[in-house]
């Protein structure tokens, strides 16, 4: 069937029913059906999110419509020595750069599954997260989340808008070296339990460490970070849950925003683990004055862009 010689309104009902994945195959074909997808195919976006999940060895590309999001692609790393040969062996061209793969698809679904060797794991992933934004006319800023515990087996990419870890621990110091060769251009959720060298130490991170830079900061489990770090934040919205802070590292903090630092910040939530502050301790040494209902500035609105993963 010669798609392309069919009228246009045709193609576009094939197109809806081909699914995210089915329309990536597709384009595989030919420049000429890339381009024609490309004109004719629309889908409202929220952009594209890359997700590597190291427990099971799998990434997966997902296009983020406004109310859901649908995966477009699913990719192993295949060891020759490991991997069972079920899968067909092809050349993808991707713009300029050739890569070869392995390609399998669900029987039940028929959605894909590329198998990429250790020559070109760390590459294609991020070439196919490019070709696929231009394809869906997305966003190319990469929106990245994680489990793993060792940031050497992401993709070559230095550079994210969005970084989300969603494992259970990890390393301090490996937080921090990835903080410091890596760009988190506006938010960082950081959701395991960080292990430090000492179990009962803290500051497992430099005091102005790069994760401290991060416009929008969200930090689960605080417990590794001590006054000294909070005090070396730089950016404009932070949320530390679940804290070893102490009511005289509060006073502090309140002292030197009062003298006038930390004028980028916008928003710091501060929760403390096992018992709560004491805010007759902390306020018992500032000049304050009883709540006035009728006098309150207007409300605040804290508009970061992690305020919806705190709410649901």
């Amino acid at each position: 069937m010669k798609l392309l010689r069919f009228p246009q309104l045709v193609q576009v009902l094939v197109f809806q029913r081909l699914g995210l994945d089915g329309l990536f195959m597709l384009s595989l074909c030919s420049q000429k059906m890339r381009n024609q997808i490309k004109s004719t195919f629309r889908a409202k976006s929220k952009g594209l999110s890359m997700v590597l999940d190291s427990l099971r060895e799998e990434g997966y590309i997902y296009f983020e419509g406004l109310f859901d999001h649908f995966k477009v692609i699913t990719w192993i790393v295949e060891n020759p020595e490991t991997t069972p040969r079920e899968s067909s062996v092809l050349f993808l061209k991707l713009d300029t750069d050739m890569v070869s793969c392995g390609l399998s698809f669900d029987t039940d679904t028929g959605h894909p599954t590329f198998g990429f060797d250790e020559d070109n794991w760390k590459s294609a992933p991020i070439l196919m997260y490019n070709y696929i934004s231009d394809l869906f006319h997305t966003s190319s800023d990469i929106q990245f989340i994680t489990n793993t515990r060792s940031f050497e087996d992401l993709p070559n990419i230095k550079v994210f808008k969005n970084f989300y870890h969603e494992g259970l621990r990890l390393a301090g110091s490996k937080l921090d070296a990835f903080f410091e060769t890596h760009e988190i251009t506006n938010c960082a959720v950081i959701l395991p339990y960080i292990k430090t060298d000492d179990l009962f130490s803290r500051g497992s991170i430099k005091r102005r460490s790069s994760l401290l830079k991060v416009k929008h900061l969200l930090v689960y489990k605080a417990n590794f970070l001590v006054i000294n770090n909070i005090l070396s934040f730089r950016g404009s919205h932070a949320v530390f849950l679940e804290s070893y802070m102490k009511n005289n590292d509060i006073k502090k903090f309140l002292k030197l925003w009062m003298a006038g630092r930390f004028r980028r910040l916008d928003y710091l939530l501060i929760t403390k683990l096992y018992t709560p502050f004491d805010p007759e301790n902390i306020l018992f040494e500032f000049n304050t004055m009883p709540f006035d209902e009728s006098r309150r500035s207007a409300m605040y609105i804290n508009k970061s862009t992690y305020v919806s993963s705190l709410t649901g």
